[in-house]
């Protein structure tokens, strides 16, 4: 194949196939294909870029919901997550990025000791203490919930009580 085929073939197909197939079937290195087609003002086509931008949407929204941690509170540790949240306890949006919502409460330092023992009680669901932070994950459990508890920003106590079916354990 001469210069001027190379040419006309990576004009036609370049814009709407993979580099890697047109390199191949060329014989040539993705860096060459890219060079040639630069070098001959040819661009990848908007539609063809905006499927490819779909499908790593796509490709990374199954990769994430495949990736994401089982959350299974025990009954005590539910009942520990309603308790806090009828008290200093919230449900938030978790990063900026975030899909889901997380828990966290805020506390001072004279509350510390039993935050931490909180912590030990909840750690194998991932929290943490951040500062003077319990934090939870993000996860679809804590959005479940939200939806459930919330109205808006505010917190629906009479929910968490009554049609929730909440029995506070005494610890």
């Amino acid at each position: 194949m001469d210069d001027n085929e190379m040419i006309a073939y990576i004009k036609k197909y370049f814009p709407f196939e993979s580099t890697e197939k047109v390199a191949k079937y060329l014989n040539l290195s993705e860096f060459k294909v890219r060079t040639i087609a630069k070098k001959n003002h040819v661009y990848k086509n908007e539609n063809y870029l905006n499927e490819l931008k779909n499908q790593l949407v796509t490709n990374r929204r199954k990769w994430y919901e495949k990736n994401i941690p089982s959350f299974s509170p025990t009954f005590v540790q539910e009942q520990l997550l309603y308790g806090s949240l009828l008290g200093d306890g919230y449900i938030s949006r978790g990063a900026q990025r975030s899909i889901s919502f997380a828990y966290q409460e805020h506390f001072g330092e004279s509350q510390r000791d039993y935050r931490e023992w909180k912590l030990s009680q909840l750690e194998n669901l991932g929290f943490r203490i951040n500062g003077n932070f319990l934090r939870s994950g993000s996860h679809s459990y804590f959005t479940r919930l939200r939806n459930d508890l919330y109205n808006g920003s505010s917190k629906k106590s009479s929910l968490i009580t009554s049609s929730v079916n909440v029995s506070i354990l005494c610890f």
